[in-house]
Formats: C-alpha cells, structure tokens, sequence
C-alpha cells in the first residue's frame, strides 16, 4: 500500500513537471516566436522603445555605397579638366590666383563663377599667356573625343589644354560648338610627335535616355572651383524636362528639356558627367540656380548621343530643319479659336501674305506640308507644350525621314519628310501669350479682312468680294469673339459675309463700315456663304465696345 500509494505521489508528480515544462516551453516559443516575427518584420523594438535600424536598411546602404565608389573609380579616368588660355596684354599687377571667367555669370544660373582680385594695374606692352577660363569634360571615344559645355569652350581665339586624372597634359582642338544647345565637343592631340595619345584612354559608356527615372541614384564628377579636379558628390534626379534661361545678363541662352538635380554641381564643375550607379553618362552638367541650394540642371544624355552621330556623319554639330514657322498649340488656345485638337503646332499663314508659315523650297513645302495645317504628331509623338515640336526634331539628324500626323480640314493624315540642315528659319511666333479676344468696330465681334481678287486668288476662295472672318492665331484675336451676337448667330472661322442689309461688301464698302452705321439692338440681315452655301441670317447687333 505504501509502494502503492508513493507510486501513484510519483505519477502526480511526474505529470506535474511534464505539465510546467509544456507550459514553459509554449511560453518560450512564444516569446521567440514574437521576436522572430518582429525581426523578419525589420523593426525590433529596443527595449528602451526606440526603432532599431535594419540589418536590410544597413546592407542597402552599404550596397549603394559601394556602387558610388565602384562608380567614381572607374569613371574618374575619363573625367578631364579642361584649361582655357588666351594671349593677352601683360598687366603689372598681376593677381596672385587665377580666375574663371563664366559667360554664364549673371543671374540666375551660373556654373562656375568666380571674382577676380581687384587689384589696379597698368597695361604693358608685352604679351603673355594665361588662363582665361576653364571647366570639366569626359572622354567619349578611344581616340580622344571629349564631350564638354559650349560657354567652357566658347572663345575661338583661346587655346585649350586637356588634362587627365594622372596630371598629364594634351592640347585639343575645338571640333564643333552647337549652334542650340550648351555642348562642344574637343578633340585631344598629341603633344608632340614624341608624346602621342595615350593608348589606354577609357571612354565613358553613354545611358539609355529613356532609362532614366526621377528620383534615381546619380553620381557628379568635376572640376570643382577650378582646382579640385574629380572632386566627386552625389544625389537624385530631381525632376526631368526643365528649361531656363543662362545669362550673363546681356545675353541669354534658351536651354530645354533638362535634368535636375540635387548633386552638387559646383563652380567648375560645367560639362562634367552625371553618371548613374551602373557608371553610364544620364547627364551633361550645365549650370546651377544662383539663388538656391541643392537645384542643379544637365543636359540629358540623349542630346551627347545626337552629336556624336552628327559628328560622325557630317564633321560638325548641324541640326536638323523642317522649315515651317509655327505656334504650339495648348487647351487654353483650342478652346479660345474653337480648334479641334488642343495639343499640336499650329501653322498660321498670314491673311496679308506678308508673313508666311511655310519656308519657300524648305523639306516641308516639298512635302506638301500647308499653311493652316496642325502637325500633331512626329513619328507617333505628339506635340504638346512640354514636348515642343523644336524638341522633337532634336532626335534627327539632317536627311532623317520623319511621319508628320498633319490636321488639314478636320482630317487627319500622314505626310512623309526628309529633313533639310538647320537654318535659323525654324521658329516659333515670338509672342505666345494669348491677348484678350477683341470685338471689330460695329458692335458685331468678328475678326475680318475684305476680300480683294489677288487675295481670293491667293487663298482660293470661292468670292472675290465680300469679309472673310478669320482668325489671327499671331494676335490672339478670334474669328469669332465670345459670347458676341456673331458667336449667338452661328457665325464661324472660314465664313464669309457677302451682304449687310442687301449692301454688297467690297473694298470700297466694309464691314466695319456697314456695321458702324447701326445702332445697338438692331437687327441686321447677313448674306453668308458658309460651308459652300449661301444663305441669310438675322443677327441682333449688341453694344459698341472700346477698341
């Protein structure tokens, strides 16, 4: 009995601890199983109640910090500085440090600005040679082509001097200057018979234009202040599709279709490389805003890739011309004229002939591009205000056989051309803002010209008298203005009005005249000839407004 009842003490007993070594060993696993989750989850939390950094965070750090210096060890070779010098009249106070001088100097952008000593000093009649100005670039082939700014390079009487990376030093020659953008390209020579080229020149690998991302990883190398050669930063694609104005503040240059960034593009910096974290070229660094930290713009690569295929095919930078004269197109303009489409460029032809939208003998005329047409597209790329049809046709180069989508006569269609070499015809209307809609004298509010024969033959109008309403796309100013008893009339662009009251109109008869004889609230009959029919219209004239 007593072994009996010790026996079943012992089973209790037994049963008990088996019961707390379950219990502990849920809890347990538990408490790990909680912990794991929260570790698999990157945010453990210290016991202080503070986030603990990420072992995830800590190795994409150290990945993108090995990128930057994988980055900067194999493309700091193909970064050179460049020194720009120049015979000049030896003054004798000379400053003690040389400066850049920055025809992109003034506000408000300048890419490598610096003051001189101001020091007096009275000119001698003797020459020397000293360093005027002076910038960054990188090698783009073996042979030593260099890609750099235009405003580096600009002076054509200067001497320029490449040096590279291990201080070694070769003359080179001014190839091309772009005639619309901010790029030069230089060609490296041997110093001498004795001292060729390097053989081992590293050209740097140029990136997709479409591969690159707002917000990407991007890497600067320059020569930053005009002594700090490879000085390297980095930062982000900032946004894409910039344009600015460089000035010195006599002049300026138009530069579209820009990076930014927020890499540090010091003075000195100007046509060094912005490089992504695979080592290829994203950019041309061109310039900085004077007044803000953090905000630098490059030219992209795809306008690098365009010069080297136009150097390689005709020796020189030569863009491309399409030979029209043109205003984009908008929402707020398509709505204002009535326009089918609210994107495109508008081809204007001037109802006095004076000023045609069309280049005589240019690629568009031969290809039967016509004035009052809307070219809406390039090659499948439509046309809008930021992707001008300027910046279109930067992707071709001269001979190029571009597909124009054309609007003529509410239809659209598609006209092959092959595109001329650049002259300066290829322009927008200097004044695109859109004036305020005005109502023509005789309280009617249409836009009009008296029909004459040469202009009915110039235009190929059914009539060779009578007021053509049209509209003046230069001015702003509509066929038809808002709101006004023509617009109420049914009255529209293309109409042309052959009577008022039965008087005819001509040259010796106006409208403006006819309308001008009556008073606000009279109602008027208007013989029109509208969509190739004539026929009669009563119209209630409204109140004479200032012109």
């Amino acid at each position: 009995i007593i072994f009996h009842t010790l026996l079943m003490e012992l089973t209790k007993t037994t049963t008990s601890i088996a019961l707390l070594a379950s219990l502990l060993s849920g809890f347990i696993g538990g408490t790990l199983s909680n912990t794991l989750y929260q570790a698999n989850s990157f945010s453990p939390i210290h016991s202080s109640g503070a986030t603990i950094t990420s072992q995830p965070e800590i190795i994409t750090e150290k990945i993108h910090q090995s990128a930057i210096i994988d980055v900067a060890k194999a493309a700091s070779p193909s970064v050179v500085s460049i020194v720009v010098t120049k015979e000049l009249t030896r003054y004798q106070n000379t400053p003690q440090h040389l400066f850049f001088f920055d025809p992109f100097g003034g506000d408000p952008f300048n890419p490598f600005q610096q003051t001189p000593n101001q020091q007096q000093s009275e000119p001698r009649s003797e020459t020397e040679t000293r360093q005027i100005a002076g910038g960054t670039g990188f090698i783009v082939s073996t042979t030593g082509t260099v890609i750099t700014n235009k405003h580096v390079a600009s002076d054509e009487d200067a001497q320029y001097t490449v040096i590279l990376q291990n201080g070694e030093e070769y003359p080179a020659d001014v190839v091309s200057r772009d005639p619309s953008n901010d790029l030069a390209v230089l060609q490296m020579k041997g110093a001498s018979s004795d001292s060729p080229l390097p053989e081992d020149l590293i050209a740097l690998p140029l990136a997709e234009d479409s591969t690159t991302q707002v917000g990407q990883l991007v890497v600067a190398i320059g020569n930053a202040l005009g002594e700090f050669n490879n000085t390297v930063t980095t930062g982000v694609i900032s946004a894409k599709g910039r344009s600015i104005v460089a000035s010195d503040g006599a002049s300026g240059e138009q530069l579209s279709d820009l990076l930014q960034t927020d890499a540090a593009i010091n003075p000195g910096n100007s046509g060094g490389p912005l490089l992504s974290l695979a080592g290829e070229v994203v950019g041309v660094n061109t310039a900085i805003a004077q007044s803000a930290n953090g905000i630098g713009f490059a030219i992209p690569v795809s306008e690098v890739d365009f010069v080297l295929r136009s150097i390689e095919k005709y020796g020189t930078i030569t863009r491309p011309f399409l030979g029209v004269v043109y205003r984009l197109n908008s929402p707020e303009l398509a709505k204002q004229f009535d326009l089918p489409r609210d994107y495109g460029a508008l081809l204007q032809e001037d109802i006095d002939g004076k000023s045609a939208s069309i280049v005589q003998d240019g690629p568009a005329e031969k290809a039967g591009i016509k004035g009052g047409d809307i070219i809406l597209e390039i090659n499948g790329e439509k046309i809008t205000e930021k992707n001008g049809l300027k910046e279109l046709l930067r992707k071709f180069l001269p001979e190029d056989q571009v597909t124009l989508t054309i609007l003529r006569d509410a239809q659209e269609q598609q006209i092959v051309v092959i595109l001329g070499k650049q002259r300066d015809e290829t322009e927008t209307t200097a004044n695109n803002n859109i004036p305020e809609a005005t109502i023509t004298p005789g309280y009617l509010g249409v836009n009009s010209k008296e029909i004459t024969p040469d202009l009915a033959r110039r235009l190929q109008l059914p009539l060779d008298h009578g007021a053509l309403l049209y509209n003046d796309y230069e001015q702003g100013i509509p066929a038809i203005a808002k709101g006004s008893p023509a617009e109420q009339a049914g009255l529209k662009a293309g109409d042309i009005i052959i009577t008022v009251d039965q008087q005819k109109l001509s040259s010796t008869t106006t409208l403006a005249q006819a309308i001008s004889q009556k008073h606000a609230q009279d109602t008027v009959e208007l013989t029109i000839l509208q969509d190739n029919k004539t026929r009669s219209i009563q119209v209630t004239l409204g109140a004479a407004k200032e012109q």
